[in-house]
């Protein structure tokens, strides 16, 4: 039987090459709505030589690779009317400020880490819903980990006061349901906006690439992640309650099983699948109703502090590589913006109520220990008194003595 190492070794590189020299030829198949009918005329009528070429994807050995598309740009720019010109001026104005306000919208890398500790698939879903990450120097970032662990919040907040025994069990499935599907349809309104802006937009500095905005939403999610990788490191996790943790919170115990009544006879189990699949089942439970948690600090190292001050880096590149993204964008009309606008928006808006009722219920069960090795050093991660929640049947409570 003949070797095929021969034409194999000549065909991949022959491949390899083809690969390189193709570029995308989808920037002008379709544009957003309100400018779309006038700029496909404009196209066909007007640019249909460069438009012929920039399809056949031709380039020439040694060309750019924008030397395609380039002409068909300014083929548009030199038919399109003035004022049309002076309304892509007001586009791309508001288009850089997106970032800036979704940051404003948006979780924080502390707050995102935070929630995976109990719900990580929501988590990641929150974060892809809100993309735009809030910039954050380093010196903040170490106060936020250390408020939201110790004290569960960096924000006044009137949800703690909020009777959680109210809900009772059938709500509590709604409340989760409710959570992820507002988030999954976030994430897939980002993801898909991604790819429009990436398709069917034109980023002039790098007019050749569809890649552009899905690689900042990518970077965006990079960042959360970050925040739960400092977390995991700086932080210890404990199923266990110690003895003050029981004493603080006896006057509960007989409602346990309300709150979380497939786990209440049960301990936490070894091994890496019973954790993945602990996790799992946990996740689909509102944080307010899960099975109690000790937090506790683990010791400062070197590593942490140094990514640390990488993920305030990360946070202000990625503000500034959006906005240059965003203000370099081509041929929209106001309203098409204000349309895009809108959608992140919404995404975001829904995303950021889900964390800041999720972190008032975790507040409801997780604890924090100033010591690692002291039982008797441990406050509830609010600084008031745990609020006892309430048996719907109406038992008789006991009244707890600390």
């Amino acid at each position: 039987m003949p070797s095929l190492r021969g034409p194999i070794a000549i065909v991949a590189p022959a491949l390899l090459v083809e690969t390189v020299h193709a570029v995308p030829t989808t920037h002008f198949d379709q544009f957003f709505p309100f400018w779309n009918e006038m700029l496909q005329e404009i196209i066909h009528k007007n640019c249909s030589t460069e438009y012929t070429e920039y399809k056949a994807g031709n380039r020439p050995e040694g060309a750019t690779l924008s030397s395609l598309i380039s002409p068909v740009i300014s083929c548009i720019f030199e038919t399109l009317p003035e004022h049309r010109k002076a309304e892509l001026g007001a586009s791309a104005v508001i288009l850089g400020l997106l970032p800036t306000i979704l940051q404003s919208l948006g979780s924080t890398p502390p707050e995102t880490a935070l929630l995976s500790v109990r719900r990580p698939l929501l988590a990641t879903l929150l974060a892809l819903g809100s993309p735009s990450v809030t910039a954050m120097k380093t010196s903040n970032l170490m106060d936020s980990f250390k408020d939201l662990v110790e004290k569960g919040d960096t924000r006044p907040t009137t949800i703690s006061a909020f009777r959680w025994n109210y809900v009772t069990k059938r709500w509590r499935v709604a409340l989760s349901a409710a959570e992820y599907v507002a988030a999954i349809v976030s994430a897939a309104n980002v993801v898909y906006l991604a790819y429009q802006l990436g398709s069917h937009a034109i980023v002039i500095f790098a007019p050749e690439t569809i890649f552009m905005l899905p690689l900042w939403t990518f970077i965006c999610i990079i960042i959360h992640f970050g925040g739960v990788l400092i977390l995991h490191l700086k932080l210890h996790v404990d199923h266990k309650e110690s003895r003050n943790s029981i004493r603080q919170l006896i006057h509960s115990e007989q409602h346990d099983s309300h709150r979380y009544p497939l786990l209440q006879n049960e301990e936490p189990k070894s091994g890496v699948l019973c954790r993945i699949s602990t996790t799992f089942r946990d996740d689909v439970i509102p944080a307010a109703f899960q099975r109690r948690k000790r937090l506790r600090w683990r010791k400062e190292t070197i590593l942490v502090n140094f990514l640390i001050w990488v993920l305030s880096m990360g946070t202000l590149a990625n503000l500034v590589f959006g906005s240059v993204i965003f203000s370099s964008l081509l041929f929209f009309s106001v309203r098409d913006v204000l349309l895009i606008v809108g959608r992140y928006f919404i995404s975001a808006l829904f995303c950021r109520g889900i964390v800041r009722l999720e972190l008032a219920g975790f507040k409801e069960c997780t604890f924090f220990e100033q010591d690692e090795r002291s039982e008797d050093q441990q406050t509830h991660v609010d600084s008031t008194e745990p609020i006892p929640l309430k048996d719907v049947y109406q038992h008789p409570q006991r009244e707890a003595r600390l």
